[in-house]
């Protein structure tokens, strides 16, 4: 009886969320195996579909894609440009081909704890 009070309070009937004893499926996670969870004291995070939630976790939603890199691209080569003209137009020459993989390789793993956005 507990349980179905909190599912209710929990549940906005607009939206898909569902108790974790009705687990997700690979079917409905994203394409990276991911659903949003919810634990109480927390509040949403994202986790893989199979579990190893944290404790205290009572639900969880879909969550979308990711979205493609085009535009993260074009705002990470803007910016290696921005940084580079700090430096002498002779020094760029000579630094942007070893600088650009190092700057591309921090930009991603500043984006997310994988490297990937």
């Amino acid at each position: 009886m507990i349980q179905d009070s909190m599912d209710k309070a929990y549940r906005n009937p607009d939206e898909d969320v569902y108790s974790v004893l009705n687990m997700p499926t690979k079917e409905v996670a994203n394409e990276s195996g991911e659903v949003l969870w919810y634990a109480r004291g927390h509040g949403w995070y994202v986790g893989n579909f199979w579990g190893g939630h944290m404790p205290r976790t009572t639900h969880w939603t879909l969550m979308p894609d990711r979205p493609e890199h085009d535009e993260d691209d074009a705002l990470r080569d803007n910016q290696f440009e921005k940084y580079m003209q700090g430096f002498s137009k002779e020094v760029r020459e000579a630094l942007k081909s070893t600088m650009i993989s190092a700057f591309n390789d921090g930009w991603y793993r500043g984006r997310s704890s994988d490297g990937q956005r």
